[in-house]
């Protein structure tokens, strides 16, 4: 009876001892992936707002894009002819005031911090024209772009540590949309003073 007392009472000392240390390891374990876990879920939410910007750029694209090809938009005068006199906007401006976040549309190039520094870029140009069509001629083809720079918060706050890697969290977001032109098209009226090549 002594020697299984001895036994018993030993096991127990033994795996209290083992619970405490199990305790302190869950804990350490915890504060090891905690930091790891919580980089992931927000670089996720930052990949994600990212990608709804792109979303919403990609759709502007074919929005400016059909405007462009038929030469009107709302905001637009236009009289019977599809001219327009008086433009409230450009389309440039137009395409701009449609995005879903006033962040996506102005940027703010003031804070170093922040997740887009620079306004939405709209521009149009003409790509290789086919069949002899002479460019802004009805059949022409013309290409809208959409540009704006993302800022990868985490990524570039990590990098920053480094010295030399501090600018390495800027993503060039890009969508565009070629179109055939419907009517003649007018500069003025995308709001650009010439209509370059792409």
């Amino acid at each position: 009876m002594n020697g299984e007392n001895r036994r018993g009472r030993w096991c127990t000392v033994r795996r209290s001892r083992s619970l405490g240390g199990e305790r302190g390891q869950a804990a350490t374990e915890l504060i090891l992936v905690l930091p790891v876990f919580l980089a992931l879920v927000f670089g996720l939410i930052e990949l994600g707002k990212g990608f709804a910007y792109w979303v919403d750029m990609t759709h502007l694209a074919g929005e400016g894009g059909r405007y462009a090809a038929v030469s009107w938009f709302p905001g637009c005068a236009a009289n019977s002819t599809g001219a327009c006199p008086a433009p409230n906007t450009t389309l440039k401006q137009y395409i701009a005031n449609q995005t879903d976040t006033a962040e996506l549309r102005t940027g703010d190039s003031t804070n170093p911090n922040a997740e887009v520094p620079s306004a939405l870029g709209v521009s149009f140009c003409y790509p290789p024209q086919t069949g002899g069509v002479a460019k802004g001629t009805p059949g022409s083809a013309l290409r809208v772009k959409i540009t704006s720079t993302y800022r990868l918060s985490l990524v570039k706050a990590a990098l920053g540590l480094i010295p030399g890697f501090g600018g390495l969290g800027d993503v060039s977001l890009g969508a565009g949309s070629t179109v055939r032109l419907e009517r003649p098209i007018d500069p003025a009226r995308l709001g650009q003073a010439t209509i370059p090549d792409c």
